[in-house]
C-alpha cells in the first residue's frame, strides 16, 4: 500500500511540474505573441489609412475632372437650345469639337482614375478581413461605394458614345442629340452623388483605422494581462498538486 502511495505522490509530484513549466511558457508566450501581434496589427491599420487617403486623393481628382465634364456639357445643352438654320451648322461644330477634345479626354482619364479607386476598395477590404480575424478588431469593410463610381463613369462613356453617333449621321437628330446629352448630364450628376458618398466613407474609414490604431495596444495588453493571470492561478493550483504529492511521499 505504501508502494501504491509512493507511486501517486511521485506521479502528481511530475504532472504538477510539468504543469509548472506549462504555465512559465504560457505567460512568456502571452507577452511574447503580444509584441508582434500589436507590430501586425499596427501595421495593417497603417496600411488601411494609406489606402484611405489613396483612394480620397483619386476620389477628388475624378471629381474635378466629372464637374468640369458636366460644366462642359451644359454648356452643350444651352448651345443646342433654340438654335436652327445657319446658326445650328455653327453650334453642332462647337458641340462636335467640344465633345472630342474635352469631354472624351476628360472622360477616358476619369475612368482610369476610377479604376485606382476601385482597386483600392479591394485592397482595404482584403487587409481588413485580415486585421478583423484578430481579437478584439472590428472594423467595417467596404461595400460597392467605390466600385459604384467607375460604374457610373462607365454609363456616362456610353451616353458620351452615343451623342458621337448622333453627330456622326447624316441627318442630324437635333431632339435626340439633346436627349443624349442630357442623359450624359443626368448620369454624371449620379457620379458626383456616389463620389460625394465615396469620400465620406473613405475619410469615416481612415478615421476608424486611426482611432483602432491607437487603441489596438491597450486591448492586447489587456488580453495579454487575462491569459497571464489565467496561467499563473492554474500555476499555483499545479504548485498545491506538488506540495501535497511531497508531503504525501514524505508519509508514505
Amino acid at each position: 500500500m505504501d508502494v501504491v502511495k509512493k507511486v501517486l505522490a511521485v506521479l502528481a509530484m511530475i504532472l504538477a511540474v510539468v504543469g509548472i513549466l506549462i504555465c512559465v511558457a504560457g505567460v512568456i508566450g502571452a507577452w511574447a505573441l503580444n509584441a508582434s501581434a500589436k507590430q501586425v496589427t499596427a501595421g495593417a491599420l497603417a496600411a488601411v489609412e494609406a489606402y484611405s487617403a489613396l483612394g480620397s486623393e483619386a476620389a477628388q481628382t475624378v471629381s474635378s475632372s466629372v464637374g468640369e465634364i458636366r460644366s462642359v456639357v451644359d454648356q452643350m445643352n444651352q448651345t443646342l437650345t433654340g438654335t436652327s438654320g445657319a446658326d445650328q451648322a455653327q453650334a453642332l461644330a462647337s458641340v462636335k469639337a467640344r465633345l472630342n477634345e474635352t469631354i472624351a479626354p476628360r472622360l477616358e482619364r476619369a475612368i482610369e482614375t476610377a479604376r485606382t479607386v476601385e482597386q483600392t476598395a479591394l485592397s482595404i477590404n482584403q487587409t481588413l478581413e485580415s486585421v478583423n480575424r484578430l481579437p478584439g478588431v472590428n472594423v467595417p469593410t467596404f461595400g460597392d461605394e467605390l466600385q459604384l463610381v467607375g460604374t457610373r463613369l462607365r454609363d456616362v462613356a456610353t451616353s458620351v458614345e452615343g451623342m458621337r453617333t448622333t453627330l456622326a449621321e447624316s441627318n442630324l437628330d437635333q431632339a435626340r442629340l439633346q436627349a443624349a446629352t442630357n442623359e450624359a448630364a443626368a448620369r454624371l450628376g449620379a457620379v458626383e452623388t456616389s463620389l460625394g458618398v465615396a469620400q465620406t466613407r473613405l475619410a469615416a474609414l481612415s478615421a476608424a483605422s486611426a482611432d483602432v490604431k491607437a487603441r489596438v495596444p491597450g486591448w492586447f495588453d489587456i488580453l495579454s494581462l487575462v491569459i497571464s493571470s489565467l496561467f499563473i492561478l492554474f500555476g499555483l493550483g499545479q504548485f498545491f498538486l506538488f506540495k501535497a504529492g511531497l508531503d504525501g511521499l514524505r508519509r508514505a
